[in-house]
């Protein structure tokens, strides 16, 4: 992600399939802004499909988040969040292989398990994590919502 991603991203944020999973299009937009400091804990990342941007995901480290509502977790845990932004590729695979892909990478770089955290309502999201292989763990209530803490683990935590 880098700064000319914003205007595709803020287009992304604005659209009826996303703006209700996400908050206020300039206060994400500021928060994604931030997570571009060397200093944050969330590395955002546009999803490129055939040389076309089709999906916004993000990963944060959960050691550097103790204050984070699903804290505590096992050591060397990130969590991911996405969105498709393009309406047209909802319903083609294309969440669950981003998915795999994002989190493959992730346990290449070390971690040992992932989080996601679908609001209970959001069925197509959840169908979409348990199809990436992310298991049902528990609903919490915290600022994020009502949510479905999925979780999925590495090889050499199982």
């Amino acid at each position: 992600m880098v700064e000319a991603d914003f205007d595709l991203l803020r287009q992304w944020l604005a659209a009826p399939h996303v703006a209700r999973w996400w908050g206020e299009v300039e206060s994400e937009i500021a928060q994604i802004r931030e997570h571009l400091s060397p200093r944050s804990t969330v590395q955002p990342f546009i999803v490129e499909l055939d040389g076309t941007s089709f999906a916004y995901i993000q990963s944060y480290d959960m050691d550097r988040e103790a204050d984070h509502p699903y804290a505590p977790q096992p050591p060397r845990t990130f969590g991911i969040d996405q969105s498709i932004g393009i309406e047209t590729m909802l319903g083609k695979g294309h969440g669950p292989a981003m998915m795999k892909a994002f989190c493959l990478r992730l346990f290449s770089a070390g971690a040992r398990r992932i989080i996601t955290d679908p609001e209970t309502t959001n069925d197509f999201a959840i169908r979409a994590y348990e199809k990436a292989g992310f298991a049902k763990d528990r609903i919490i209530t915290s600022a994020y919502g009502t949510v479905w803490l999925m979780t999925l683990n590495g090889m050499e935590s199982q």
